[in-house]
């Protein structure tokens, strides 16, 4: 070009001239397009290092970019953008000017992020907050304007605010099943059913569900009308549903669920009892975690067996209108651990009814767990009784409210059964409203102090082992609140080896029906020592001693209980006992109980 450009008449001297432009103009663009070179290759060996050991940012256009290690982290979000640097893929996470990045490092990572690898942690948010818009160039390497030449599509996304924005990973989701792309991968041997939850990986052929498309009935495969079963491991664990009879129709007579982690993490358990009597339904859970972390909802349920070793453990639980004598037990390790139970009442029949036994029996078994009864239908409902062991119950929580009446028949605590279980609440009840407190272990009632509340009529104090009630204080209160049927009788067994040794019993009557009272002591020593006292309208009837040896020492509104006199109290005059903390200051000429047994023999009056 330059050659042509001259005049045809230019002498050597010129051409010389350009000959030495062209070849100085040469030497400048090969040194630039070296030097270029150099820098790129510079820049891009030592930039992806600190990338992957913590976040960077990345300034291209007069726009910050946080860029995560595509290799080792997720996509953070739908549809986030790329960019390529020395053949590896970063993603680009854009920010306002003026808001520096921070990324919360996992719990077990140590506290200075310096060349530690990070890895994106959906439970770990990463959190944007203000800071003063950098002035100097920041620590983080500072690319060559023309790499955002190798960057893919520029990202679209709209800016984010300049207020604190927390980016969280979501759980999935009840209504839409589909995991979200943040789940971490499975642990080897295990995947993931549709709730989320972790199921082994079984051989094709040898489970009910093989993928979250499947569901199972006691109308699919084996299984027989009324009757739907999970026998085998991981059987029903991908299932999509388990269902058991039909909502207006046959009802489910069992859902029995067998096998190690037969039913683990489903939430979609749905059981529905029939009207008939012998299709009130039986959910059994007595495999390992066989129904752990399940939700079940039912209604006509006649009992709901945890047998399994954390059957049941962190499982929810929703019976509707149960059928009578409705039982739940949890008689392994941990079975009913951490579960949470409704039961609700909406029937209009107002016919009473009795439910059955609530067990906690095995160790941990009902530890933490939370029972609610909720009675808004028109009967009042009874409860046969609640059993705890030592250490089944802590920390449990019983909630008992609704329009109409619940109360409880009979509690069995563990040792130290006059005082709730630790950190329990709403065990309580168990000391009013009671039919019968059973004192059934050596020792469990032993040297406490404990008031009952408006027992019901008929009701049964029982001390049944060896010093079971020994050195306490009882007092059986009877307020003048309505009752639906007045209290007339109340009964006290001592009916083993020095069961009621020492111990103080006081009946306090503010109604003016009056209350019988009947002593048993049947057993060597099982009344030494004791003391029975009485306010007004409080009548002893009897005080049943079958041996001397029986009675001891033993007194009746301080009389001895084997006198052979009695007083005889004016027509309608009974003595008034004071509260407990004034006993001893009981006037010594107060009637004796008038009737009194002797070794069994015919009464003295």
């Amino acid at each position: 070009f330059f050659y042509r450009s001259l005049p045809f008449t230019a002498d050597c001297s010129t051409m010389l001239v350009f000959t030495l432009f062209h070849a100085l103009l040469t030497f400048q663009i090969c040194v630039s397009l070296d030097t270029r070179r150099l820098l790129q290759q510079s820049t891009t060996t030592t930039a992806p290092a600190p990338i992957d050991a913590v976040p960077q940012t990345i300034e291209i256009a007069n726009e910050l970019y946080l860029l995560l290690s595509a290799e080792t982290t997720v996509m953070p979000y739908p549809q986030a953008e790329t960019m390529l640097i020395s053949g590896k893929t970063y993603w680009m996470i854009p920010v306002d000017q003026g808001i520096t990045p921070a990324v919360s490092a996992p719990p077990s990572a140590p506290t200075t992020t310096t060349n530690v690898p990070w890895r994106y942690d959906p439970n770990v948010p990463i959190i944007y907050f203000n800071v003063p818009a950098p002035t100097t160039a920041t620590t983080a390497p500072t690319f060559s304007p023309t790499l955002a030449t190798t960057a893919t599509t520029a990202p679209t996304l709209s800016p984010m605010t300049v207020q604190p924005t927390v980016i969280v990973a979501q759980p999935p989701s009840t209504s839409n099943p589909t995991l979200a792309a943040t789940t971490l991968p499975p642990d080897p041997g295990y995947t993931y059913n549709m709730f989320g939850e972790l199921c082994p990986i079984m051989p094709l052929g040898s489970v009910q569900c093989a993928e979250a498309a499947d569901y199972v009935s006691d109308q699919t495969g084996n299984n027989q009308q009324g009757f739907t079963s999970c026998l085998d491991t991981a059987d029903c664990c991908m299932c999509s549903e388990i269902l058991c009879g039909e909502q207006g129709g046959d009802g489910c007579i069992e859902l029995r669920v067998a096998g190690l982690m037969a039913a683990y993490g489903n939430r979609n358990i749905r059981v529905y009892g029939g009207e008939r009597a012998f299709a009130k339904a039986k959910i059994t859970c007595s495999g390992l975690e066989s129904c752990a972390r399940s939700r079940i909802v039912g209604n006509s349920v006649m009992e709901l067996d945890c047998g399994g070793r954390s059957g049941c453990q962190g499982s929810t639980i929703y019976i509707e209108d149960p059928a009578d004598q409705f039982s739940i037990y949890c008689g392994a390790t941990s079975s009913c651990q951490d579960m949470t139970v409704s039961v609700n009442f909406t029937s209009t029949s107002c016919d009473p009814i009795e439910l059955g036994e609530i067990k906690c029996l095995g160790a941990n078994a009902c530890n933490g767990m939370s029972l609610t009864i909720e009675n808004n239908g028109c009967r009042d409902v009874v409860i046969k009784s609640i059993e705890c062991r030592d250490g089944s119950c802590d920390y449990s929580s019983w909630s008992f409210f609704g329009r109409q009446a619940i109360t409880i028949d009979t509690c069995h605590l563990p040792t130290g059964a006059l005082s709730v279980p630790v950190g329990s609440s709403g065990l309580d009840r168990c000391f009013s409203g009671l039919q019968e407190l059973k004192c059934s272990d050596i020792m469990p009632c032993m040297q406490q102090t404990k008031t009952i509340t408006d027992p019901r009529n008929d009701f049964k104090l029982v001390c049944l082992d060896l010093l079971a009630c020994g050195g306490s204080q009882f007092t059986i209160q009877v307020t003048a609140a309505f009752k639906p049927a007045p209290i007339q009788t109340i009964n006290i067994v001592c009916d083993g080896r020095e069961s009621c040794k020492g111990t103080n019993f006081t009946v306090v009557n503010h109604n003016r029906v009056e209350i019988e009272v009947n002593v048993h002591c049947t057993s060597l020593g099982a009344c030494n020592g004791a003391m029975f006292e009485g306010s007004s309208n409080v009548r002893f009837t009897e005080v049943i001693c079958v041996a001397v040896n029986q009675c001891m020492g033993c007194t009746v509104n301080n009389l001895p209980c084997t006198t052979s006199t009695t007083t005889t109290l004016p027509a309608g005059s009974v003595p008034s006992v004071p509260p407990p903390n004034a006993l001893s200051q009981v006037a010594p000429n107060q009637a004796v109980p008038s009737t009194v047994y002797h070794n069994n023999l015919v009464p003295v009056v």
